[in-house]
């Protein structure tokens, strides 16, 4: 069946429940604030159990290879958002700020406080246990019942890791780039040689073989050869290999995603799959997905760059006033030689006119 209406949209999901976080603005700017440097005192060989306690206490620092890596403690509230909704919000708001994966882009990489925050406001990328490490932690994990005089629901605390959050958000924009370049060749093949030069892990173009990574080069070029594939690629090669990386990090980060069936309306008889993430790292790239082919996607500002949801189609500036000086600067520029013509020939024609005066 051919989808003809808004509510039969293929892409249309029930995404997930997430947590929030349950720190003030204050405590997050305390917190945000200690990361900037190690303390002494809170340096471990591994991660601590983790508490709510004191801002100190919220951060860490792990000797890993000789290098000392920061972790901040997330604290989760018992109510969940639903990140399909905060979604749906920040299209009808025509807001990015409302939505994970746009927030997620705006993010000023390698600074902590927006780490932090976007954290508590959304929720970690992933739950995972690090007393036995990357084992997924489910949603019901993150609640601890006691049993004592009185029934008292306790929230399970989690570590955050931040140079692998600020690895995935370099990972996420060097792959949306290639998405919001795609109209010019030079600009595209810029954002792939980005890509191209990317120390993450899993590297880009690994397949996914269950919970292991195929480190085989699915890239359009071979390793260490990108400028050779450059010099002979034009728009049409680097569009194809920009779709073909962008369904790679796809497939990649979305593997775990369930789909179950739906029957929206049982008098109709008619069925839908609708795709679950399991994490909030793969709701985004999930999102991001969306974004390429519902409607209008998100947009960067051509004058401040900053990231917005476009409301009408031909909207490529986040306010009006920058709309409005490119769309006078774009004009003088199709009309210069006609003007300056008109304004030679009036002046020629004034001095005439002031000369027979005389």
């Amino acid at each position: 069946m051919i989808a003809n209406t808004k509510s039969d949209r293929t892409f249309k999901t029930s995404l997930l429940w997430w947590f929030k976080g349950f720190d003030d603005r204050a405590t997050q700017r305390e917190v945000a604030r200690l990361l900037e440097n190690p303390v002494e005192s809170r340096t471990f060989a591994a991660l601590p159990t983790p508490k709510a306690a004191a801002a100190e206490e919220r951060v860490c620092w792990v000797e890993s290879r000789h290098k000392l890596k920061p972790h901040f403690l997330f604290v989760p509230r018992l109510a969940l958002y639903n990140v399909e909704a905060a979604y749906e919000q920040a299209k009808a708001a025509a807001d990015v700020t409302y939505s994970p994966h746009t927030a997620f882009r705006s993010l000023d990489s390698g600074n902590e406080w927006a780490a932090v925050d976007f954290v508590n406001e959304f929720g970690p990328l992933e739950l995972l246990d690090e007393q036995q490490p990357r084992q997924r932690l489910e949603r019901e994990d993150l609640l601890e019942f006691t049993y004592e005089e009185e029934d008292d629901v306790k929230e399970r605390c989690v570590w955050v890791d931040i140079d692998d959050f600020w690895d995935r958000h370099r990972r996420f924009v060097s792959v949306a780039k290639l998405w919001e370049l795609r109209g010019s060749y030079e600009k595209l093949v810029y954002a792939m040689s980005r890509v191209a030069g990317l120390r993450v892990y899993p590297p880009i173009g690994a397949w996914r073989h269950g919970q292991r990574y195929s480190l085989a080069d699915g890239l359009p070029w071979r390793q260490g050869e990108f400028g050779l594939w450059a010099r002979k690629a034009n728009l049409k090669r680097a569009t194809g290999a920009a779709a073909d990386i962008i369904k790679g990090e796809l497939n990649l980060h979305c593997y775990e995603m369930k789909s179950q069936w739906t029957c929206p309306d049982p008098h109709r008889l008619e069925f839908r799959i609708v795709p679950t993430a399991t994490s909030l790292w793969s709701a985004i790239w999930h999102l991001f997905a969306r974004d390429t082919s519902e409607g209008l996607g998100w947009r960067v500002c051509p004058h401040c760059s900053k990231l917005f949801y476009p409301k009408r189609k031909d909207s490529y500036f986040c306010e009006s006033k920058y709309q409005k000086l490119y769309a006078a600067r774009r004009w003088w520029e199709e009309h210069k030689e006609s003007e300056l013509a008109n304004r030679r020939k009036e002046r020629a024609e004034q001095t005439e006119k002031d000369s027979a005066k005389h």
